[in-house]
């Protein structure tokens, strides 16, 4: 479980890169100078994302608590919920960068 943890940290780290870039570039292309929710998706991902997984590796690795079947289960949850979220972010952010127009 900790190689599973750790990749985890590591995709969601990539993905939090990739959309501090894609802000970056997308906002400068459009021309936008306003406030947009794609800025708080890198952030997003980073956090809630790598960090929670680096962190809830530590863990697993101190107290040993995912070998039962209901921690797959929450997990699954809860990388659904933050991706959602992020799908969230994005769709408003790009139609909150065409509103300036």
């Amino acid at each position: 479980m900790l190689k599973r943890y750790a990749n985890l940290a590591l995709i969601y780290a990539a993905a939090a890169m990739i959309f501090g870039v894609f802000y970056r570039e997308f906002t400068k292309f459009s021309h936008f100078g306003g406030k947009t929710n794609l800025s708080v998706m890198h952030t997003h991902y980073f956090l809630l994302g790598m960090f929670f997984f680096l962190i809830l590796m530590l863990l697993e690795k101190a107290f040993s608590f995912s070998e039962g079947k209901g921690i797959r289960l929450i997990l699954t949850v809860y990388q659904a919920g933050l991706n959602i979220t992020g799908l969230g972010f994005l769709m408003r952010g790009l139609t909150q960068c065409g509103e300036q127009s």
